[in-house]
């Protein structure tokens, strides 16, 4: 799996494309704010809606 999501990176760069939210100028106070507004909402996502506020800042992070 990890080889595929390098390769698929390498694909994007290869197109000239950002593929990380800091490259786009997303940073730790714009997480920070779409946290908020998860809990805010009571928002969730996902197939069985278990991407709750936590989940979606780790994914946030992890792309950071």
């Amino acid at each position: 799996v990890k080889m595929i999501i390098e390769k698929t990176g390498e694909f994007f760069r290869s197109l000239g494309l950002k593929i990380r939210l800091s490259e786009n100028g997303v940073g730790e106070d714009t997480i920070k704010i779409i946290r908020e507004r998860f809990r805010e909402r009571d928002y969730h996502l996902g197939e069985n809606r278990s991407v709750d506020a936590e989940v979606a800042e780790r994914i946030l992070r992890y792309v950071l």
